[in-house]
C-alpha cells in the first residue's frame, strides 16, 4: 500500500449504528426533523459481499468457497479501479503497464493519480496475445488487463496470462466486467495462489443492474484492507443496497438474464458475418466488435437509420463496437447494414 496510508484507520464511523445496539445515536449529525432519507446509509456496504459471492457461485462455481472478506463492494467497476490506484500506487513515483487496445479508463485514472503509464500492444489476429517479455521488462509496479477485453470483445490467451502471473512480482489487476458472458471460469479462482492478483467485477453488465452502479474488488485481504482505508464513508445509498439485495437474492433469474443476452449476442454475431461490409467479427464479451471495409459509409447508413454505435473505440481504427440490443433493435441494425451493401473481399 502507499506509505501515507499505512497508519490510517478506516474512515468515518465503523460497525453497526448505535441505535442497533440500543443506544441513542447523537453521533452522526443527522437532522432529526428530516424525511425518509434523513439517516446515513451503512458506512460499509460490504455486507452485500456474501450475497454477491453466493450469486457468483451459481454463475461461475468456484473450486473453493470464498469468504465474504474477499470482496469490497464499490460504485461500479470504475470506482474499484480508482481505489486500487489510490491505495497502492505512489503519485509521481510509480508506473503501470496497460495493453492496447483496451479500456481507456486505465490510462485516464492513472493520469488523474499522477501514475506513469507504459502502453504495450496486444498481439495476434484476435488481439488476445500478451507480450509477456515486454511487460516484464518495464519498470512498473502494476499491470492493468481487461479480460474479456473492451473494446475488442476477445479473451486473453490463458497461457500468456498464466506465464505473466508466474513471473511478475507486482500487482496484476484484471478487469473482468464481462466475465459472465464467456462461459469459462473467472480469474477469481486464481486469487488463492496469486496474492498479487486483483479481480475487478461489475454488476452492471451481465447481471443487468447498470442503474444501481455496483461493482466489486476481489483479492487478498491485505490489499483489500488498504483499499478500505481510502474509500469514502457512506459510499453507497441505502436505496441502492436494498435494490441490490433483492436482485442478488434471485441468482437463477440472474443466470437466465446472462444466458438470454449470450444467445442474442451469438445470434447477432452470426448474422453480422453475413453482412458484405463486415470483414472481421469478435464476440466474447457482452457486445460485438466488427472490422468494416468502409467505416464512413457504414456509419452514414447507421446514422440514417437512427442507430448509434461506437466508431473506432479507444482509437481502434476501422472497427465498430456494437452493444447487444433487443431482437427488434438488432433487426433494425442488420437491415441498415444490408441496405445498398457492397460485397467486399476480406
Amino acid at each position: 500500500m502507499r506509505e501515507c496510508i499505512q497508519s490510517l484507520g478506516l474512515p468515518g464511523p465503523s460497525g453497526r449504528r448505535p441505535e442497533e445496539s440500543g443506544f441513542v445515536n447523537l453521533r452522526f449529525n443527522e437532522n432529526p426533523f428530516g424525511g425518509t432519507y434523513r439517516r446515513y446509509p451503512e458506512h460499509s456496504p460490504d455486507f452485500l459481499a456474501p450475497l454477491y459471492l453466493s450469486a457468483l457461485e451459481i454463475l461461475d462455481p468456484a473450486a473453493f468457497p470464498q469468504a465474504a472478506a474477499d470482496a469490497v463492494i464499490t460504485r461500479g467497476a470504475t470506482e474499484a479501479l480508482d481505489l486500487v490506484l489510490r491505495a497502492l500506487f505512489e503519485p509521481g513515483k510509480d508506473a503501470v503497464a496497460v495493453t492496447w487496445p483496451s479500456f481507456g479508463f486505465f490510462e485516464r485514472l492513472a493520469t488523474l493519480h499522477d501514475v506513469a503509464q507504459y502502453r504495450v500492444a496486444l498481439g495476434g489476429t484476435r488481439y488476445d496475445r500478451l507480450d509477456v517479455d515486454r511487460l516484464l521488462s518495464l519498470p512498473v509496479k502494476g499491470i492493468f488487463l481487461c479480460d474479456p477485453n473492451n473494446p475488442t470483445s476477445t479473451c486473453l490467451h490463458a497461457g500468456d496470462l498464466d506465464c505473466l502471473l508466474a513471473r511478475f512480482d507486482g500487482v496484476v489487476i484484471i478487469d473482468e466486467t464481462y466475465s459472465e458472458f464467456t462461459g469459462r471460469p473467472s480469474h477469481r479462482h486464481k486469487l488463492g495462489s496469486h496474492p498479487n492478483l486483483l479481480s475487478v467485477r461489475s454488476m452492471s453488465k451481465a447481471l443487468g443492474m447498470a442503474n444501481l452502479r455496483l461493482g466489486a474488488l476481489l483479492g487478498a485481504p491485505a490489499i483489500l484492507d488498504a483499499v478500505r482505508k481510502v474509500r469514502l464513508p457512506f459510499p453507497i445509498p441505502s436505496l441502492v443496497t436494498e435494490a441490490a439485495t433483492a436482485e442478488l437474492a434471485r441468482p437463477a433469474e440472474l443466470a437466465s438474464r446472462v444466458s438470454s443476452c449470450v444467445a442474442e449476442r451469438d445470434r447477432l454475431a452470426k448474422t453480422l458475418m453475413e453482412c458484405p461490409e463486415v470483414l472481421d467479427i469478435f464476440a466474447d464479451a457482452g457486445f460485438v466488435s466488427v472490422r468494416v471495409a468502409d467505416r464512413d459509409r457504414v456509419m452514414a447508413k447507421l446514422h440514417d437509420a437512427r442507430i448509434a454505435v461506437t466508431p473506432e473505440p479507444e482509437g481502434w481504427h476501422d472497427h465498430l463496437r456494437i452493444s447487444v440490443g433487443s431482437p427488434s433493435e438488432n433487426a433494425q441494425l442488420l437491415a441498415a447494414l444490408q441496405r445498398n451493401a457492397q460485397r467486399t473481399t476480406p
